[in-house]
């Protein structure tokens, strides 16, 4: 009883201290919000160096490493499939796996609107391309994205993207995301002089041109 108590006192004292007093100044370290006492003073401006606002990989170097890749969320339910179809996609040819490397992972669900893996918990397919390679990396992961069309998969929107206008462009990714016409309404409401978007996100996310 008495351990119980002191463990209770001690939970007590740590979370009135913890989290409104300690995990901020922690938090601040690595991702500093705007605040009028702290480094970043003022509004937030939506800006960033190209090479790391929206990158293929910003933990490796675009120099010694160069890795461009096109990555595909599918329900984890159909992982097994999954697997044996790229497994026997592998086996038919060694122009299907290529020089490099994939990557397979699983990922939550979630509730956001437009993310790939909204309200699914998902397997990541990551296929990857050396960007010092001849040859067009667009060729070779247009092969994953026909050969796992079929489960209904959602790309990664910060990476290759399959052509707008083809068999896994808008028509198809607007029927795997239940929330789209909702997201476009919302993002016609909230920006519509279209400070926030271009050229390639309208031909991708089928945006009228104003």
């Amino acid at each position: 009883m008495g351990d119980t108590l002191e463990y209770n006192v001690i939970k007590t004292a740590v979370d009135l201290m913890f989290y409104p007093l300690l995990l901020p100044k922690i938090l601040d370290i690595f991702v500093t919000v705007d605040k009028p006492d702290n480094k970043n003073k003022g509004p937030q401006l939506f800006a960033n160096e190209w090479w790391t606002g929206l990158p293929m990989d910003n933990q490796m170097s675009d120099k010694l490493m160069p890795v461009w890749f096109t990555e595909m969320w599918i329900d984890i339910s159909q992982s097994q499939q999954v697997m044996k179809d790229l497994l026997d996609f592998y086996n038919k040819s060694t122009d299907n796996t290529g020089a490099f490397s994939f990557e397979i992972y699983p990922a939550k669900s979630n509730n956001f609107w437009l993310s790939p893996s909204y309200k699914l918990d998902v397997i990541r397919i990551d296929v990857f391309w050396f960007g010092n390679n001849t040859g067009d990396p667009v060729k070779f992961y247009q092969k994953f994205w026909t050969l796992l069309q079929k489960y209904n998969f959602r790309p990664h929107w910060g990476k290759y993207l399959p052509d707008s206008k083809g068999d896994q462009g808008v028509k198809y990714l607007q029927a795997n995301y239940p929330k789209w016409k909702n997201w476009r309404d919302l993002r016609t409401q909230l920006d519509p002089q279209q400070v926030f978007v271009n050229d390639y996100w309208r031909d991708h996310l089928d945006i009228d041109t104003p």
